[in-house]
């Protein structure tokens, strides 16, 4: 498997709570994505558009539908609002089978030293998605310390 890490972006952000809305979270999982493998290894990248003006990540085009077999990259972004300490990036694609979840592919990319102001990005190369045709779900998971954020998309498998 190949992992990427990459810092995408410092700066300046505001952790007071907006009006009515309860303290501000610690961070958050920003996408959860995945694309075909690149086989001549080009994406991920980061800042790939030069002059573009702001950070930029550029991935594999994301599929909702995904075929048994085949190789896939997950990506991760996720914001760091006012944390400090260790930080993972996950992911696991689920289904439901004879009313009982069950977990089809997972990894954990990354766990890393993460601090406020920031936005991670973060891939991973799996190993080829195994057969369970059928709708799933692509979850992608970001802890902050003790808190968990998570993004759920909804896919099918092939």
């Amino acid at each position: 498997m190949r992992v990427a890490a990459l810092v995408l972006a410092t700066a300046a952000l505001s952790a007071a709570p907006q009006a009515g809305q309860g303290a501000t979270p610690t961070g958050f999982i920003t996408t959860v994505l995945v694309g075909l493998t690149d086989p001549a290894g080009k994406v991920p990248v980061i800042d790939g558009v030069p002059g573009a003006g702001v950070s930029n990540w550029g991935v594999a085009y994301p599929l909702g539908q995904l075929t048994a077999g085949n190789f896939y990259t997950y990506s991760v972004t996720m914001q760091d609002l006012s944390y400090t300490g260790k930080c993972t990036a996950s992911y696991d694609i689920t289904q439901v089978i004879n009313t009982k979840k069950t977990v089809i592919q997972s990894a954990k990319i990354a766990s890393f030293a993460c601090k406020p102001n920031t936005v991670w990005a973060w891939a991973i190369n799996a190993p080829a998605l195994p057969s369970s045709p059928g709708p799933a779900t692509l979850t992608g998971i970001a802890t902050f310390g003790t808190r968990k954020t998570v993004l759920n998309i909804p896919i099918v498998l092939q």
